[in-house]
């Protein structure tokens, strides 16, 4: 059973940010970095657990090719993405992002 995707404003700008920065270096690379996280992400609405648990009840995969991970809850019958961080950032830099209210935006 294929599962509805919602994808959080935090990850819409992870995503907009990896693509500037791989756009940058060579020309194609973030259409085909993006066609990776979409690929992810399309595992992940077909099987929820695909994922292991990293942070309580935060899942995480891979990006094919790229040193990625989306990060995403299961919510009653949703994919809930929350961010898609640079697997080099520090753990607690992540989970720390990864709380509630901390893609909101500040004042």
């Amino acid at each position: 059973m294929k599962l509805a995707l919602i994808i959080r404003p935090r990850a819409e700008r992870d995503l907009a940010e990896a693509g500037l920065w791989y756009e940058t270096g060579n020309s194609g690379t973030a259409l085909y970095f993006l066609r990776c996280v979409d690929a992810a992400m399309a595992i992940v609405t077909r099987h929820a657990e695909a994922g292991p648990l990293q942070f309580g009840p935060f899942r995480r995969v891979l990006v094919r090719r790229f040193p990625f991970g989306v990060f995403y809850t299961v919510e009653a019958n949703v994919i809930v993405v929350h961010g898609v961080f640079h697997l080099s950032r520090d753990p607690d830099k992540i989970r720390e992002l990864l709380e509630p209210g901390a893609d909101e935006p500040t004042t």
